[in-house]
């Protein structure tokens, strides 16, 4: 089983990202402060599905800067309250099939997070 790929919405320094992986190994590469370990942690915070992990970091901290001003320079409606989402989709192998000795087809499920 591995990662296919997450989408952040609202999380951190990221209004809306679709990260891609591939089977095996990746790497993210970036500037400091591009938000390497932010992914690292979206990952990490969805994979536990944790409530008192994301109560120990600060829920308040996990939101875009930019979407809490303009939602606080907005009207402040419930209807337009700012919502955070990670979605990490995975793909798994199924069993090998005996007959043919090869891989049968993927399966993909996904996990969400959302606040």
């Amino acid at each position: 089983m591995y990662i296919k790929k997450i989408k952040l919405h609202n999380y951190r320094r990221f209004k809306d990202i679709e990260i891609p992986f591939k089977e095996g190994r990746n790497i993210l590469v970036g500037d400091n402060e591009s938000g390497k370990s932010s992914v690292l942690e979206a990952i990490d915070l969805t994979a536990r599905g944790s409530r008192h992990r994301v109560e120990d970091i600060g829920i308040e901290t996990l939101f875009n800067v930019d979407v809490i001003k303009e939602f606080m320079a907005g009207d402040k409606q419930l209807a337009n309250l700012p919502e955070y989402q990670d979605v990490m989709d995975f793909m798994e192998k199924n069993h090998r099939n005996p007959s043919r000795h090869r891989l049968e087809e993927h399966d993909m499920f996904n996990m969400r997070l959302k606040a």
